[in-house]
């Protein structure tokens, strides 16, 4: 299987590719830096990419979908992946007890009114070999970081965890899914949670693959 994956350096944000071999895309989040500006709305059609066959939101914070709206003017976004289990109103609700909405989080909760999520639709993607799982909101996980979406990317060779801003506690409840628990198995390289900060720290979750590289 071909695959290509990239990170790039927006600053403290987050934004990565994986490349299909028909050159379709995931697009993981879409923070961007701000000095020196390094945008995907500008380095994605300058890579060449025509569209975005999947944009999946790690996490609902400002730092993971800061140029969002730049980035739906100049690519078409076809399928749209991110935790289902709070509804637009809530996440709403969630975001306004922090202050008013950003521009970036309006767009994205009128996307999610409309997003396919669900409808049976799933972009073609060979060579690459994709999972997600996330906590679910509520009572246990109020806050946006625990309910984080934990993606798994295999191209046969390396196998990526992506787990945008998932904390200790965000672990332990998805270490309760067998199925989550047996994909960590083969993981080979580790993305930092949280952008590294020690509320993220996952060892115990790291002894559980054949992690040689950590991002």
């Amino acid at each position: 299987m071909y695959m290509e994956f990239r990170i790039f350096d927006v600053g403290h944000g987050f934004c990565a590719i994986a490349v299909a071999s028909n050159s379709n895309i995931i697009l993981f989040d879409c923070g961007h830096k701000t000095y020196p500006e390094y945008r995907p709305s500008n380095f994605l059609p300058e890579l060449g990419f025509k569209g975005i066959e999947c944009l999946v939101v790690t996490n609902y914070d400002e730092d993971h979908i800061s140029d969002f709206p730049n980035l739906q003017r100049v690519l078409p976004i076809e399928f749209l992946v991110h935790n289902t289990s709070i509804s637009p109103q809530q996440l709403k609700n969630l975001k306004k007890q922090g202050g008013p909405l950003s521009y970036a989080m309006q767009n994205l909760l009128d996307m999610m009114q409309n997003c396919t999520q669900g409808s049976g639709y799933q972009p073609l993607l060979p060579g690459i070999e994709w999972k997600w799982y996330w906590n679910s909101y509520g009572y246990e996980f109020e806050d946006t970081n625990n309910i984080s979406v934990v993606n798994f990317v295999n191209n046969g060779y390396e196998k990526f965890l992506i787990p945008g801003d998932l904390e200790v506690k965000g672990w332990q409840g998805l270490l309760r899914d067998p199925n989550f628990c047996k994909e960590l198995k083969d993981v080979t390289v580790f993305i930092a949670s949280h952008h590294g900060r020690k509320k993220g720290d996952s060892r115990d979750t790291c002894k559980m693959g054949h992690v040689a590289k950590f991002c």
